[in-house]
């Protein structure tokens, strides 16, 4: 993470955010995921149309177009492959980081409960 983003990130955590912007992580997991299925079996019907054609024996044109675009759906595969696992990183930290801020405020209201009993009862005392 920059600095400024992850400044940003503490920023919004701190002001009651995560639960949203753990929602909008999941979000883009979801729809990567999603994305990602679909270049799978878009993939695998061209590679059954490529093997097809090829059985046939006959010359075909397109068999070079068909290649192409099988190559063209293994890239974008492979990055929404790429944006799936930054995504999945993305939504761990924020987890992380919630996690973190929420142990940081149950021992901050441990230690001013405590504060107050101690003073409650310097204050009897008196």
């Amino acid at each position: 993470w920059s600095g400024r983003r992850r400044a940003a990130r503490e920023g919004e955590l701190l002001r009651g955010k995560p639960a949203m912007a753990g929602e909008m992580v999941d979000a883009r997991v979801a729809d990567l995921e999603r994305k990602l299925e679909q270049a799978v079996m878009e993939r695998d019907d061209l590679e059954k149309d490529v093997e097809a054609l090829c059985m046939q024996g006959g010359e075909f044109s397109g068999s070079g177009v068909l290649g192409m675009r099988i190559r063209t759906l293994e890239e974008q595969l492979s990055k929404v492959k790429r944006d799936l696992r930054e995504a999945i990183a993305e939504r761990d930290g924020v987890r992380d980081d919630l996690r973190h801020h929420r142990e940081t405020r149950r021992d901050v209201d441990n230690s001013l409960k405590k504060e107050m009993e101690r003073n409650a009862t310097l204050e009897q005392e008196l």
